[in-house]
């Protein structure tokens, strides 16, 4: 799911190894409320995300965003609200690491210490620059 590799491209480059909210919802809502989709280019370590999963919003306010949300925590039909423990964000670091999207050089230290303690052996499995 799109979802566990957000997740890690958005924890993987972060200082801790911690747990990850989101909330999936309609798209239309946005535009419903007056905001406008930008596609732009993303920053995080997964370069196929940055390419072809970024999205910036433009004409935003309080008063859209406010709108949005109390929308959003009415649970307006088909809208998830959900959090990723640590250990499961990890095993989205991971996988993303197997498949390519990520790469160990570009996890700062505080997050591998914390894979280690979920995952003894995963240097075992990726690059030697990851040790």
């Amino acid at each position: 799911m799109l979802v566990r590799r957000i997740a890690a491209a958005m924890i993987a480059p972060s200082q801790a190894l911690g747990e990850f909210d989101y909330v999936i919802f309609d798209s239309d809502l946005v535009l419903q409320y007056g905001m406008v989709f930008e596609y732009e280019r993303g920053n995080t370590p997964d370069k196929g995300l940055n390419e072809h999963h970024h999205i910036n919003l433009k004409h935003i306010s309080a008063q859209r965003l406010t709108k949005l949300a109390d929308h959003l925590l009415r649970k307006d039909g088909g809208i998830v609200f959900d959090r990723e423990n640590p250990k499961s964000v990890g095993e989205y670091i991971l996988e993303s690491l197997s498949r390519g999207w990520l790469v160990p050089e570009k996890i700062p230290e505080a997050v591998r210490k914390a894979l280690d303690k979920y995952f003894p052996h995963w240097r075992d499995t990726t690059s030697t620059k990851a040790r």
